[in-house]
């Protein structure tokens, strides 16, 4: 068992592109964050990752005519989820070098988990009941490769796609929108130190 430790940096886009799009005039953003896990064998993982994701846009109301009016309100929307993630490594047995050192070569993966998202919406001049602040349960599928650097540095590049369903949508612009889903995909780069 190999304990690692992570940074990351990455770029989200959200399923619920029109509702974010009037908000933010975007529905995609840079992430960062970081976390940790456990290398179980050479194949098996476990890791908990944490990643934020902020942008500041203006508060909008949407008329009986289906028409989004910017109220002039500076709003931050603040998504933070956490992720749980379970996969395989397809890494084969090792092999050495002339001189006896194992070679490091890429190394593929794939898995899924489960996790929680917290999103915030606030505004300086709103009240209390007008501040959104949520959390939803969520679920994931991630790829990618490994690139080590030595037998205790390397990078991952890879891509999670995240599902949470139903966690807007009963209200506001998402309603009009018809979008329910906080989720997207998410790609990422991280920094990995293995004990």
């Amino acid at each position: 068992m190999r304990p690692r430790l992570f940074g990351l940096v990455g770029f989200q886009s959200f399923t619920a592109s029109d509702s974010f799009s009037a908000v933010l005039d975007s529905s995609s953003g840079v992430v960062f964050g970081g976390g940790g896990g456990v290398l179980l064998g050479r194949n098996l993982f476990v890791d908990v990752s944490i990643s934020r994701f902020a942008a500041d846009g203006t508060r909008v109301f949407v008329t009986d005519a289906g028409d989004i009016v910017d109220l002039g309100i500076a709003t931050e929307v603040t998504v933070l989820p956490i992720d749980v993630s379970i996969g395989w490594r397809m890494e084969g047995r090792p092999s050495f070098t002339a001189s006896g050192k194992p070679r490091l070569r890429p190394v593929p993966f794939a898995g899924g988990g489960f996790g929680f998202q917290q999103y915030r919406e606030t505004s300086e001049f709103a009240s209390s009941e007008d501040d959104v602040d949520e959390s939803h349960g969520s679920y994931h599928v991630l790829g990618g490769i490994e690139l080590p650097f030595s037998p205790h540095l390397g990078a991952i590049a890879d891509v999670l796609y995240r599902w949470v369903p139903d966690a807007i949508g009963t209200g506001g612009v998402s309603a009009y929108y018809d979008e329910t889903d906080l989720g997207g995909p998410q790609v990422r780069v991280r920094v990995v130190f293995a004990f």
